[in-house]
């Protein structure tokens, strides 16, 4: 029997402190990417910024995510980058997309000791940069278990797909709604609602080797490009759409873009990853597979 993997959630945690954004380790949305101290990481820093720009308008892209996802003996950060333009997305839906993997072996950290105990206090979030969205940390925990069975689940979907969560709005479920995100005639499209009802708040899910979550029939991809090293690739991380409402993309458009510009528009975002590692240390592309909203 094929050994589950397990899949992890992540969801928004509030506001960061100055010591959080500077921690490339630390698992955020939004802001400007952090690496690790050090040439590896001061050569990464430079191999993404002579690259993250989108394919069809040419300007800079936005960083989405900054993922730490530890393997096996190496300290590895996902950098998912996407342009915030709706033309761009309309236009080739994958092109707007770039993700880099850094990667280290990993390093015994000496945890500074505080003379003082941090007060337990909410972090507002604060105003985003230009070319930035709002540097929002994110909590990661395992997907909570199926209290029915899938038909069940899926039913619930269908009869409560107006209550994907409670930090959503009821004017951006009406916009999810009309993009077709919530057709739940289609059954793919319900058991995608049915896992998002179980953490409705999730902005992404993470399983190295496991098993993405489309939300149609069409779309999916037949075959992975190898990694550049010669090794297959393997899912990783997946990009839920609740992340632009979390986001506010339409809030923080380029300087540049145009009134008819809606911000980031898409389905959902599956990145796949080498599958060996590539065996070394260092910054590698890889592979961001898009599925586009389905359409009424």
């Amino acid at each position: 029997m094929e050994e589950k993997i397990p899949m992890w959630v992540g969801v928004p945690d509030g506001g960061m402190t100055e010591k959080e954004k500077k921690n490339p380790f630390a698992c955020k949305l939004g802001g400007r990417a952090t690496y690790p101290e050090g040439e590896l990481g001061e050569a990464a820093r430079k191999a993404v910024e002579e690259k993250m720009t989108c394919d069809i308008c040419k300007d800079k892209m936005y960083l989405l995510a900054q993922a730490y996802c530890p393997v096996e003996e190496y300290d590895r950060i996902l950098y998912v980058y996407a342009c915030n333009s709706s033309h761009c997305h309309e236009k080739k839906y994958y092109k707007p997309w770039r993700v880099w993997r850094y990667q280290q072996k990993m390093k015994d950290y000496e945890e500074e000791e505080e003379e003082e105990e941090e007060e337990d206090v909410e972090i507002m979030v604060g105003k985003a940069e230009p070319w930035t969205f709002p540097e929002i940390a994110f909590d990661t925990f395992e997907e909570p278990k199926t209290t029915g069975t899938e038909e069940e689940e899926i039913k619930k979907a269908e009869s409560a797909s107006k209550e994907l969560s409670n930090e959503i709005s009821e004017e951006d479920l009406d916009s999810i709604e009309k993009s077709g995100c919530a057709n739940l005639a289609d059954e793919v499209i319900a058991k995608f609602q049915a896992k998002l009802m179980k953490c409705p708040n999730q902005v992404l899910r993470w399983g190295y080797g496991g098993k993405p979550l489309w939300m149609s029939t069409s779309d999916v991809p037949e075959s992975i490009p190898r990694c550049s090293c010669g090794k297959p690739r393997i899912f990783e991380l997946q990009i839920i759409p609740t992340i632009v409402y979390v986001l506010k993309c339409e809030q923080h458009l380029k300087p540049t873009t145009g009134v008819t510009d809606e911000g980031l528009d898409f389905g959902t975002a599956c990145i796949y990853t080498c599958s060996e590692g590539c065996e070394s240390e260092g910054i590698f592309e890889e592979y961001c597979h898009i599925q586009p909203p389905p359409r009424k």
